[in-house]
């Protein structure tokens, strides 16, 4: 799954300054759009294959990598997929809509 922006439209203040506070200094960010469709928000990527052969992304793939866990959200906690072996994050998060709503709104916050 992932995260859903309806859930985040509908979450207490409170509790969206609570996901803000713990993301605060403790994630990064990825906003990843394929290059043919890249209009100068976050990265482009490349056309190219899996190893596999399927295309390298199909679509707009944001997440919230989250360096400590600790004292997660439950907005969050649902969603956390483990990282990469070796990765200097302990999980991440992803929601492409959603994302982008918790970015305006600290964006319209801060």
């Amino acid at each position: 799954m992932a995260l859903k922006s309806k859930d985040w439209k509908n979450l207490l203040k409170e509790k969206k300054k609570e996901v803000v506070s713990f993301l605060n200094g403790n994630c990064k960010f990825e906003l990843q759009t394929p290059a043919k469709n890249y209009k100068g928000i976050g990265s482009p990527i490349k056309d190219g294959k899996t190893k596999n052969g399927f295309s390298m992304k199909f679509g707009k793939q944001n997440r919230i990598y989250i360096k400590d866990t600790k004292g997660c959200p439950d907005f969050l906690r649902d969603e956390l997929k483990d990282t990469p072996k070796g990765s200097k994050y302990q999980a991440r998060v992803g929601g492409n809509k959603a994302i982008l709503a918790i970015l305006e709104y600290i964006a319209d916050k801060f």
